[in-house]
């Protein structure tokens, strides 16, 4: 799992109240399965535009941009391309 991926993930668990003992969720799971309904997605959208700089155009605020982490990270690969995959 890549950074982005892996920060992603980390601030959708840190919204879904994901207990620290448990295993780690795939990142390829429904956002939904972690518990996040679309008051969480905002909030996740908002915290993933602070620590990687970007922002989310209204195209891109779809079901399936946020179906799982790793698709939010893909769309925030594409919005800032030249940016190395380090989070801020």
């Amino acid at each position: 799992m890549d950074d982005i991926t892996r920060s992603v993930l980390e601030i959708a668990i840190d919204l879904a109240d994901v207990p620290a003992a448990g295993a780690t969720p795939d990142p390829d799971s429904p956002l939904s399965e972690l518990g996040l309904g679309s008051l969480h997605v905002v909030r996740l959208m908002r915290r993933v535009e602070e620590r990687f700089a970007v922002s989310f155009p209204a195209d891109a605020i779809t079901g399936e941009t946020f179906r799982s982490a790793r698709t939010v990270a893909d769309v925030v690969r594409q919005l800032n391309p030249g940016r190395p995959a380090e989070p801020r």
